[in-house]
């Protein structure tokens, strides 16, 4: 009956609620999110856009910057970018997605690929996933030139794209994807043995239990519970491999399927606190994982702050960061070793703005940057401070390879002592 295909089932207003007959509701105009068209010469940036059929669930929209020589046989980076939305909402077709990857393709001179993927819940989580491995393999397939006149080939990847620097990205949700599609990457091939370079993850969609944390009252994890997938008895939702790559059933981390990972959060992102992105970093470090990892902290940002405003300076800011990381401009700058502070370097009382700036660039190995550091003061967001009960062994463990960038690895620490090579202490 009428009356019954109206009864609403599950509400999680304002992002979606389910009826009975099976209808699916959003409420993307509380985020002010709506369709726009592509456009031949984005008034802003000049970045070119395109919509194009992958098959019939998938497509894209494509964009190529305004700088690219279309007279020579340049080949620039391409990137594969994955939308956010809790997995349940968002679009590559939407305002501000189609605004920030204007700026970031402007910034950094790539082809992107903007994956529209099936959602949830009205698709199986899985099916959202092969969705997205579907567009990734679609955009390998253009570096095989056996067949050029395969009909779904996209003239801007053949003439333009470089794939041996393949990048995939996305934020939130995207950054969950790009996790997915990144350890897939590492058991299955790529069309023309393609390899993904680096992969981006900005405010990923993940969660994990922890006892500081009141995962109870945090939106993301009452959408998951609403979208998870059954478990196997016994298992709460928090345990999927699917939201949790530290769980007991996620496969090791050391199979992440790139050379490179550039993680980046927001401080004050109360959907994906950042206890749970440390905990992901600490992960793929421990996992003997082979590759180069970056972490980076905006100070007084929340969840996403880059897609609202990508014109705000912090969010300028990160985008030059990512752009950076694709373009590798601070390897082809110095050419230069890894620097590492040796352990008997002093640091003092500092702000974390001044500390940021004083490690910039360096590399922490175990026992290396922040010896002796028993404890370090962390100030909550109450403006209180807790003890972060940690050896310079552990320490080293949890933040060894990680690049620091200003305000990054080591935000809020206000109170760090120097170790002398007398083995005294000093403040600077």
């Amino acid at each position: 009956m009428a009356s019954d295909d109206n009864e609403v089932v599950t509400d999680l207003y304002p992002i979606f609620r389910i009826y009975r007959n099976g209808r699916v509701e959003r409420f993307n105009e509380h985020s002010n999110v709506f369709y726009v068209p592509p456009s031949l010469e984005d008034p802003a940036t000049g970045v070119s856009s395109k919509d194009v059929i992958i098959s019939s669930h998938v497509s894209a929209r494509l964009y190529l910057p305004k700088n690219i020589n279309v007279t020579s046989n340049e080949k620039i980076p391409i990137l594969v970018f994955y939308h956010g939305g809790g997995l349940v909402l968002g679009s590559a077709l939407f305002n501000k997605m189609h605004r920030f990857l204007n700026h970031l393709v402007s910034e950094s001179n790539v082809i992107c690929v903007s994956v529209e993927y099936r959602l949830a819940p009205e698709n199986d989580l899985s099916i959202l996933y092969e969705d997205c491995w579907t567009a990734l393999q679609w955009v390998a397939s253009h570096s095989e030139h056996e067949n050029p006149n395969n009909s779904n080939k996209d003239s801007w990847l053949t003439s333009y794209g470089d794939f041996n620097r393949v990048f995939i990205a996305g934020d939130s949700a995207g950054g969950n994807i790009v996790y997915h599609m990144a350890m897939r990457a590492g058991r299955e091939s790529l069309n023309g043995n393609v390899k993904i370079l680096g992969s981006i993850l900005a405010c990923p969609y993940f969660l994990m239990p922890d006892k500081s944390l009141d995962m109870q009252g945090n939106g993301a994890y009452r959408l998951w519970i609403n979208i998870c997938p059954e478990l196997e008895s016994g298992l709460l939702a928090i345990d999927s491999p699917m939201i949790n790559p530290l769980a007991e059933k996620a496969p090791s981390l050391s199979g992440l399927g790139c050379s490179r990972l550039f993680m980046a959060i927001a401080e004050k992102d109360v959907l994906v606190p950042r206890e749970i992105m440390v905990r992901f970093v600490a992960g793929v470090k421990k996992s003997g994982w082979n590759g180069e990892l970056e972490f980076f902290e905006v100070e007084g940002e929340e969840h996403c702050f880059f897609v609202e405003d990508p014109e705000a300076e912090k969010a300028k800011d990160l985008i030059k960061r990512f752009a950076s990381f694709i373009q590798h401009k601070n390897a082809a700058r110095d050419n230069k070793k890894t620097r590492i502070i040796p352990r008997h370097l002093l640091l003092a009382v500092r702000n974390d703005e001044k500390l940021g700036k004083l490690l910039a660039g360096v590399t922490i190995a175990h026992g290396g940057v922040v010896p002796k550091i028993n404890p370090v003061l962390l100030p909550k967001k109450n403006g209180t401070a807790e003890k972060a009960v940690r050896n310079d062994e552990d320490l080293g463990k949890l933040l060894a390879g990680v690049k620091i960038e200003h305000g990054g690895v080591l935000p809020n620490i206000n109170l760090v002592f120097l170790l002398k090579k007398n083995g005294t202490t000093e403040k600077a």
